[in-house]
């Protein structure tokens, strides 16, 4: 008897440490950043860096983002599935350099979820259009604050090495 109470307190204290990690897992995952609790001078574009390019979310892999420059705007896009594949979150917006040198700012974003299913295609929802945020570069990675829904909670892009392959456009 004493050895099976032993067994299922061990259990327990076994799937308590699987929980805890669990919790601090998506706690971390959907942290914020504070402007006020960080040193801006971090978040500035190296020299010799450029916006311009692909981007993969760091954790899953799944989020994209991408941006293309246009004189002194920078057209960006994201792109963010759902676990199950069944919808995708898709923000874009044109952002300029930002007042304080640091960063790209952006206003009039655009959220749209497209719902996918198998027989019908592809159903859009546009969610905003009066959207607000920036893009700061961090530690060799693009870090996306969006004021409405914080949608960039959690995510930090980096940048895609283009193959020669792909430069050249040869498959």
């Amino acid at each position: 008897m004493k050895k099976k109470v032993i067994t299922v307190l061990c259990v327990l204290v076994v799937l308590g440490l699987i929980l805890a990690g669990v919790l601090i897992y998506f706690t971390l995952r959907k942290k914020t950043v504070k402007q006020s609790e960080v040193d801006m001078s971090e978040f500035a574009l190296p020299d010799g860096v450029s916006w311009e390019g692909s981007y993969i979310d760091r954790i899953d892999s799944l989020a994209v983002l991408t941006i293309s420059r246009n004189g002194n705007e920078y057209s960006c896009s994201v792109g963010i599935p759902s676990e199950d594949m069944s919808y995708i979150d898709s923000y874009e917006f044109v952002a300029t350099p930002a007042s304080d040198g640091i960063g790209l700012s952006y206003e009039g974003g655009i959220h749209t979820q497209y719902l996918i299913s198998g027989e019908s295609g592809t159903n859009a929802t546009q969610r905003y259009t009066d959207g607000t945020g920036a893009l700061y570069y961090y530690n060799g990675a693009v870090l996306w604050i969006d004021d409405v829904n914080n949608a960039g909670s959690g995510y930090l892009f980096e940048k895609q090495e283009e193959s020669p392959d792909e430069l050249s456009g040869q498959p």
